[in-house]
């Protein structure tokens, strides 16, 4: 009880400080702020945020010779990982939010997260101790200063925000311990720009041919056309009859479709397949799973699916992510690759030529 009382002020304090910046923050209808970041002492990247309320985002991110970006508008959510070249497509949202579980690490620790909930409950979180020390200076500009520490079973966390009088957030420094690691943050923020208009060319990204929805953990590229595909092992979800990819492709023109159970947008995915086997004479259609999960991959309606029983083995067809496509011909040769999905299917009337002459 004592303890209580001593900290009541200190509390107050703070979240007198806390409710400025999440003042600051909710009066903001566009914001752009440019990022630096540190991980462990150490330089991670500089990056920019751009936030057009209510349901756009772009965040770009440049450390050492790589760049990442993240871009969220009315229509979805985009990643962009050119280190990788690997892309994530996710669900339309109405609203900004994070996704860390499939953030690769730069956008992950480099996206202050604060901005777009616009609020510090992250830092500061109900449970938090926090104390305040008023009216000193972080380099030449007037601060006031919020640390709180935050316990759990699994380690704790201890946060420090230094607040200008406007409610800007001029510094964070983090520090995250587990019985696994300790990891500690610093982000310092700077050239803020409040309902200034930002150009709609600052949320739109022309996605690449290749990019990857819900990418496997592996970084490689496609098959290049002219490339045999190799042969693998392969079980039937529906009824675990085993098979191998060269006695379904043999002498036939294929699509091979890989195709991940958890995209949402598989059904439209699946329809759009119909036309594009409907301008490929005498086509084989194959579906593949890219998880071993039987249960999941009948949940797709298909007549029959085909999961890696190794869950090794398509490591070796060089698929970078699904929905993955390959076109192959009768000798088993790769023709074109088709990567994600947008409708378009672009290449495919020049795939379909080199097809016919046979190249």
């Amino acid at each position: 009880m004592i303890l209580t009382l001593l900290l009541a002020p200190f509390q107050s304090e703070s979240q007198a400080i806390i409710k400025r910046c999440e003042q600051y923050l909710a009066n903001a209808d566009t914001l752009s702020v440019s990022v630096k970041t540190t991980v462990g002492g150490q330089p991670f990247g500089n990056a920019t945020v751009k936030i057009d309320r209510p349901s756009r985002l772009a965040f770009s991110i440049a450390f050492g010779p790589f760049a990442a970006a993240y871009i969220a508008d009315e229509k979805g959510v985009t990643e962009l990982d050119r280190q990788e070249r690997m892309y994530d497509q996710f669900p339309p949202t109405a609203e900004l939010f994070v996704y860390p579980s499939r953030m690769n690490s730069a956008t992950k620790y480099g996206l202050p997260g604060f901005l777009v909930t616009r609020n510090l409950d992250s830092l500061f979180p109900k449970e938090s101790k926090n104390k305040a020390t008023k009216n000193i200076k972080l380099g030449t500009t007037p601060v006031d200063l919020v640390e709180g520490r935050t316990d759990g079973a699994a380690g704790y966390m201890e946060a420090k925000t230094w607040i200008d009088s406007a409610g800007k957030v001029i510094r964070i420094h983090l520090k995250i311990a587990t019985v696994q690691s300790t990891v500690i943050i610093q982000q310092d923020f700077s050239n803020y720009q409040k309902n200034q208009p930002i150009p709609a060319s600052a949320f739109v990204t022309s996605v690449p041919d290749g990019y990857s929805p819900y990418a496997l953990p592996r970084g490689d590229f496609a098959m290049p056309p002219g490339t045999t595909v190799p042969n693998v092992p392969l079980r039937s979800a529906s009824d675990g009859r085993s098979t191998s990819l060269q006695a379904l492709t043999q002498g036939k023109v294929g699509l091979l479709v890989f195709l991940d159970t958890e995209f949402p947008r598989n059904a439209e995915f699946i329809k759009s397949l119909s036309g594009v086997k409907a301008k490929i004479a005498d086509c084989n259609q194959i579906y593949f799973s890219v998880y071993g999960d039987a249960a999941a991959a009948k949940s797709l309606g298909l007549p029959t699916v085909y999961l890696d029983p190794t869950q090794n083995q398509f490591a070796s067809l060089g698929i970078p992510g699904a929905p993955f496509v390959y076109l192959v011909d009768g000798k088993g040769k790769v023709v074109q690759a088709f990567h994600g999905f947008d409708g378009t299917w672009l290449g495919l009337d020049q795939a379909i030529e080199r097809l016919k002459k046979g190249k």
